[in-house]
């Protein structure tokens, strides 16, 4: 779960979405555009619409925050995973899915480069909170 991030107007703007579209879509999936405008949206209530426009929109912003972070010798492991509210559960299906090794993410740990070029957005925050947590 996508707890602390807000996605903006410039967020969308920012992943390519013109503001006209970005309130045809609110409007479609039955969201508050106003509320929006006022102050965001959780990353969740987007990814929880489904549609891959909104996912996109929460991808791309995670992408943005961890430009120009180092990578290199962070390890992501279980405990991460946990700390970002991620079920063991759901983290084996999820490695399964995209081809990475469980075994090794239980054990070791997983770089976190290898987590980002998933392009999955709940990995992304994964990473995210790891790095935040990392740098105080």
């Amino acid at each position: 779960m996508i707890d602390d991030l807000r996605i903006t107007m410039d967020d969308c703007v920012k992943a390519g979405h013109c503001p006209k579209g970005v309130r045809r879509w609110f409007n479609e999936q039955g969201l508050d555009f106003r509320a929006f405008m006022a102050a965001g949206i959780r990353a969740q209530d987007m990814l929880d619409t489904g549609d891959g426009q909104g996912i996109n929109v929460v991808r791309r912003t995670i992408e943005r925050l961890l430009v120009g972070v180092d990578l290199t010798d962070i390890i992501i492991t279980l405990d991460d995973a946990r700390a970002s509210r991620k079920c063991a559960d759901g983290m084996e299906t999820f490695a399964g899915r995209v081809g990475l090794d469980w075994r090794r993410f239980v054990l070791e740990g997983l770089p976190a480069a290898d987590l980002v070029a998933t392009g999955d957005p709940e990995a992304l925050e994964v990473v995210r909170q790891a790095v935040r947590a990392r740098n105080g």
